[in-house]
């Protein structure tokens, strides 16, 4: 460790040693983090970022900024994590859709965190109240500390699972709040320096504090963590004070907590939330006892805990049922009841562990959230291990008088800090390849729903079709543990797969068992508006597509799929109405601009047509379907080295064994035209493989 009592001596550099410590600290995160930095797409990231119009940021322009604010939401009535969601548009209009950008920026303000963290401890340590005690050691406890909450295993879903940016920018602004407040509290009491300086920290201790709030609510205990430190680290009072004073924390949470449940529309809003839970509101209250006694397992035992995204855990449904419901309950009290009778002595354990339980609070009561995720430690777990970096260093100083026994001490911390920081890179590892990932989760939770599910899509999407068809029937036998309706989602991912193979009985079935349980689930509607349109059945598709734009007029896909109906029945001036409310939308002007081209090729309008697919094709080098319709019209227009450009482009996404594929899909899903269009690419085709030199030219550019 490195001796930041020496730096602190007459003419030393103290902040040499600092920087050295965060130089040590970044390379040992990013050798840990490295392999994080290829992790792919999961869960909510599909939905908060893929198929978010919101956080598709096309300008940086105010309203473009704003549209951000509200999350997820459409209606655009109210901002949500508005913090969170402006650095997921940011990174969609820096790199789009692609991780690694997304990677960069978690593992910076998973960095940041633990840099404060290091300080914020630091400062801790060296408190009037705690100087005679911990100043010796403090940069080492301090950093030790930092480390072993920054590499352990549970921190992962926080910084690899890309949408759990939330929970980390939570973390990170209520640490700065944390470290604001005191270094102005330090300099109250010090009496140093201009007066105006407490100020300025407090200042930005609310800065900090409104972007931990704008980041995820769980922030929402600031407070209550501000006055914790202010009562047990930095006022000085007798035992019977701190207790008078730790209780009179319990009736501003409980406030809190009403308020808050007001916020969300009243205890029947909250009530409402478990109504496609798979456990009651009593039921969680009486589960999470429990819970936060297995996350405790999994912090004390990292390298041999269960670490994943999806975890099955048996719902409590009495005090007895399981019967450890009830000792879970009793031991939480007595650590509280411990850490509030020894806060006199060992201020900063009882600090350590309340804050621990304090910041559990809002995700681990009333409200109808799933029953487990890691991520949720981020936060609470900032001071879990200061006090055993304190107990390291003080049987450190007890064994000095044996240099053997010291020596295995110390090459047993060393063990245990390979060990987990092990476990957090083999876990990061495994982000880089779904099919890896969920089979890890389905061999921990063989019997849960979700995890198997992901898996048997994931197989699907990497081609190991019939093995991903089983694992998605198998899922279907499976507990849903987050949502009685989750299973709904198993069936309509096997009737997109089986509408995109063209099975269409199939995917009707899918679809069918959706509809007959939530008539007007909306994207169910519309998958069903697509089938009928493909399979011929073009009047039967705009009824469904025209009764989920009734469930959800704004949906830029709904107006897209109703403009490619009305095509399909030869109404082209109405396709261009119906795509129109599509034209500006992140997730709809390609689709829009495919509509208008194919409009004005119908039309033989080629100049106006090829204007259009060139507009797609900018918006996807890789859009299939524009580029063969590209190339019948240069064909047809004489426009040579454009279709030889564009015969290059159609190269590079079309394998030999890809190419019968796509231009079967190409004349079921794109073609509006009819056999006579695919006899001029069959002949364009032809004439490409017999003279390729312009076309490999073009390939290589």
């Amino acid at each position: 460790m490195l001796n930041f009592k020496k730096a602190h001596r007459p003419g030393a550099r103290p902040g040499v040693s600092c920087v050295f410590a965060l130089t040590a600290l970044l390379v040992c995160l990013l050798i840990i983090y490295w392999p994080a930095f290829r992790g792919d797409w999961y869960l909510d990231d599909f939905g908060n970022i893929h198929e978010n119009p919101n956080v598709h940021l096309q300008e940086l322009n105010l309203p473009e900024i704003t549209k951000s604010f509200y999350g997820m939401s459409s209606a655009h009535g109210s901002f949500k994590r508005p913090l969170s969601y402006l650095t997921l548009a940011l990174n969609y209009y820096f790199g789009g859709v692609d991780p690694f950008g997304y990677h960069v920026v978690n593992f910076g303000i998973h960095f940041g965190s633990t840099v404060f963290l290091f300080l914020l401890t630091l400062n801790i340590l060296r408190l009037p109240s705690q100087k005679a005690t911990y100043a010796q050691h403090a940069g080492s406890i301090a950093l030790l500390s930092a480390f072993l909450w920054a590499s352990h295993p549970i921190q992962v879903n926080a910084v690899t699972y890309i949408v759990q940016r939330m929970s980390a920018l939570a973390g990170l602004f209520t640490i700065l709040t944390l470290y604001c407040y005191l270094k102005g509290r330090m300099s109250q009491l010090s009496q140093t320096g201009a007066k105006f300086v407490p100020y300025g920290w407090y200042t930005a201790g609310i800065l900090a504090g409104g972007c931990a709030l704008a980041s995820k609510q769980n922030a929402a205990m600031l407070p209550f963590s501000l006055l914790l430190m202010e009562i047990l680290l930095i006022q000085t009072a007798p035992l019977a004070g701190q207790i008078r004073r730790l209780l009179k924390i319990l009736l501003p949470t409980t406030l809190v907590f009403i308020l808050l449940v007001f916020v969300l529309g009243g205890f029947e809003a909250v009530s409402g939330g478990y109504q496609t839970r798979p456990f009651t509101l009593v039921e969680r209250v009486l589960t999470q006892p429990r819970v936060i006694c297995f996350y405790i397992g999994q912090l004390l035992y990292p390298s041999g805990a269960p670490f994943t995204l999806l975890h099955d855990f048996t719902v409590s449904t009495s005090l007895l049922s399981p019967w450890t419901t009830l000792p879970a309950i009793l031991l939480l009290l007595l650590a509280v009841g411990f850490s509030l009778w020894f806060a006199s002595k060992w201020p900063l354990v009882s600090f350590s562990y309340l804050f621990f339980l304090l910041n559990h609070a809002i995700e681990g009561s009333i409200l109808p959230l799933e029953l487990v995720f890691e991520h949720r430690n981020y936060l609470p777990t900032l001071f879990f291990f200061l006090p055993p970096a304190i107990g390291c260093f003080k049987a450190a100083a007890h064994f000095s008088y044996a240099p053997l026994l010291r020596g295995f001490l110390i090459i047993g911390i060393g063990v245990w800090l390979v060990g987990q920081s092990h476990t957090t890179y083999t876990l990061n590892r495994l982000f880089q390849h779904p099919v890896a990932f969920w089979t890890n989760n389905v061999e921990l939770y063989p019997n849960l729903h979700r995890p198997r599910h992901n898996l048997g899509k994931s197989l699907l999407i990497y081609g190991k079709v019939e093995e991903g068809e089983a694992q998605m029937y198998r899922s279907l036998s499976g507990k849903s543990s987050g949502r009685t309706t989750h299973k709904f989602i198993t069936h309509y991912n096997l009737g997109v797969y089986y509408l995109h193979t063209g099975a269409y009985r199939l995917a009707l079935n899918q679809f069918s068992t959706i509809l007959n349980a939530s008539p007007n689930h909306v994207q169910t509607l519309q998958k069903m508006a697509e089938l009928y349109l493909e399979s011929g059945h073009n009047t039967t598709a705009l009824d469904y597509i025209e009764k989920a734009l009734s469930q959800s007029p704004p949906n830029p896909t709904l107006h897209v799929t109703k403009g490619f109906i009305l095509l399909s029945l030869g109404k082209i001036d109405a396709a261009f109405s119906a795509a129109a409310p599509a034209d500006h939308s992140a997730t709809g002007k390609l689709g829009a601009a495919y509509i208008r081209g194919e409009g004005q090729r119908l039309k033989r309008n080629y100049s106006q047509a090829i204007g259009y697919f060139e507009k797609v094709v900018r918006l996807d080098r890789h859009h299939y379907a524009a580029l063969l319709s590209l190339a019948e019209l240069y064909y047809l227009t004489g426009q040579h080295l454009p279709l030889d450009d564009t015969l290059g482009l159609w190269l590079q996404i079309a394998s030999d064994e890809k190419k019968e594929v796509l231009l079967a899909d190409y004349d079921r899903r794109w073609n509006f035209v009819g056999s006579e269009r695919m006899r001029t690419l069959s002949k364009i085709l032809m004439t490409s493989k017999e003279s390729p030199a312009r076309v490999r030219s073009a390939y290589r550019e």
